[in-house]
């Protein structure tokens, strides 16, 4: 059986085997850059520098202790001078405890590099029979799938004691960022969609769900969004009540991912009327093959094409007492506690690779592209839609990171996440309309994959809440409590 637990070092090993025999070696930083980073490592010899893309470890509390931080992230206001060679050129630099370093750890950036050539040379090439019909092949899906699994690029998100890549949230930003290069449904297939709240699994739940799950033997579905609760999941209607030890389950839930070929769900539903989101909300395990349960239809969609989006009934459906992910009354707030981060990876941290794909796209054909004897990079206005998208990539991919980084420190990132909501779906649709406007009518074409990524972006602004939802959720919280960064 494949290893899923490897370390992110058996990793990154595997990644550098994989960019010599297939695959591009990682590009070497350039002098400039070594010599730059030669400059700040004289510049601050102790490297206490806070590191945002890090975490905390021993040597950094160490090094904290030896010159006086109070912490390992260099809490100390004071600062910090320090004089740089002046006979390498290096300017004096001035520093402060709370200084941030944006570097990648070694062995992140081969994670990253790795999972890049992986989408490029393995997953990229499946995208046009996927769009054409509307369904992932098998044979080629199983080939595909197996090597990532060999590679550990299954379930990164979830932890490596169950099998999963036990990547941090900055770590997991980073790799999702590559998977949005690609399209949903040959993430979910190749890479995996295991949701984090299955780690409330508990007793025999635990080998029937969790982990094959996380080794890609079962797939699991979300069952949250109703006909009448969008946005508003704490107005669901689907309700389970207790009779005897068995739970009765009646309602209706739609736009079900992955729902249509599902081993089972995840199912949100009403256990208390009065209380809803406050403990009335309840999350079950819910077996495909349990009678009452049944796929009412696939629902047909504009874009995400290759994964089906089903209508579910529930009619006297009836469950084991112990089928309740969590605890009884517990499932709204295990929801919000694990959608935080599935919103920020798979909404803007995928917009932000969906995004650089189109820009890639643009800029190479803005330097080939000829008309009226010049290209048609040369002209300002294309040179304007470039830029603004170059601009915006990096202000959301840099929220991203951010809010990330707050995530694994333990703080609450819910303001951040919803403005990232708003920022990076938004942005996604305007790169991929300005990729297209640059390419002009073969950007409008199926032969490109800009018109696919068009339809796909445009659903990001909807699920995971609106962007109207979400910017009532900033509005109120900057009201009460002001700009909280």
């Amino acid at each position: 059986m494949v290893a899923l637990t490897r370390s992110r070092e058996d990793l990154a090993r595997a990644g550098a085997g994989l960019s010599r025999s297939r695959l591009r070696p990682p590009a070497q930083p350039s002098r400039r850059v070594q010599e730059r980073g030669e400059c700040r490592r004289r510049a601050d010899p102790h490297g206490c520098a806070s590191r945002a893309l890090r975490r905390p470890d021993a040597r950094g509390a160490a090094c904290a202790a030896a010159i006086g931080c109070t912490d390992a992230r260099g809490a100390r206001r004071d600062r910090v001078r320090s004089r740089g060679d002046r006979r390498d050129g290096c300017r004096q630099v001035r520093r402060s405890g709370a200084m941030i370093d944006f570097s990648i750890p070694e062995e992140t950036r081969l994670l990253v590099d790795t999972v890049r050539r992986f989408v490029e040379t393995e997953v990229q090439p499946l995208e046009d029979v996927v769009e054409q019909t509307a369904t992932v092949p098998a044979d080629a899906l199983a080939v595909t799938k197996a090597k990532a699994q060999k590679l550990g690029l299954y379930a990164m998100n979830m932890p490596a004691d169950v099998g999963g890549g036990g990547l941090s949230c900055v770590e997991h930003c980073l790799v999702e960022e590559e998977f949005g290069r690609t399209s949903d449904a040959l993430i979910r297939r190749v890479f995996g969609q295991v949701y984090p709240m299955l780690m409330a699994c508990k007793g025999d739940q635990v080998e029937r769900y969790l982990k094959p799950t996380v080794k890609g033997d079962k797939i699991c579905a979300m069952a949250i969004t109703e006909p009448g609760a969008g946005s508003d999941a704490a107005s669901i209607s689907t309700t389970a009540h207790l009779d005897g030890d068995e739970w009765v389950l009646n309602g209706t839930k739609h736009f079900i991912s992955d729902g249509d070929i599902a081993d089972y769900i995840i199912l949100m539903a009403l256990t208390d009327k009065d209380k809803r989101a406050r403990g009335g909300i309840t999350l079950f395990l819910v077996d495909r093959d349990t009678p009452g349960f049944k796929v009412a239809r696939t629902q047909p969609m504009m874009g995400h094409r290759g994964y089906g989006h089903a209508e579910l009934s529930f009619e006297d459906c009836r469950i084991p007492k112990a089928a309740v992910l969590g605890e009884v009354g517990g499932g709204f707030k295990l929801i919000m506690q694990s959608v935080l981060q599935i919103r920020l990876a798979h909404i803007g941290a995928r917009a932000v690779g969906m995004a650089q794909r189109a820009l890639e796209m643009m800029r190479k054909h803005a330097g080939e592209r000829r008309q009226f004897g010049q290209l048609i990079g040369e002209f300002q206005m294309v040179q304007k839609l470039i830029a603004d998208s170059a601009t915006e990539i990096f202000g959301v991919k840099m929220m991203v990171m951010n809010a990330a980084w707050d995530i694994d420190q333990g703080k609450d990132a819910r303001d951040k996440v919803s403005m990232i909501k708003v920022a990076a779906s938004e942005m996604q649709g305007r790169v991929v309309d300005r990729a297209i406007q640059v390419f002009g009518g073969m950007g409008f074409s199926k032969d490109l994959p800009l018109e696919r990524m068009y339809r796909d972006a445009r659903v990001t602004r909807i699920y995971d809440g609106t962007s109207e939802i979400h910017r009532m959720l900033v509005a109120r919280s900057t009201i009460k409590n002001g700009l909280q960064l």
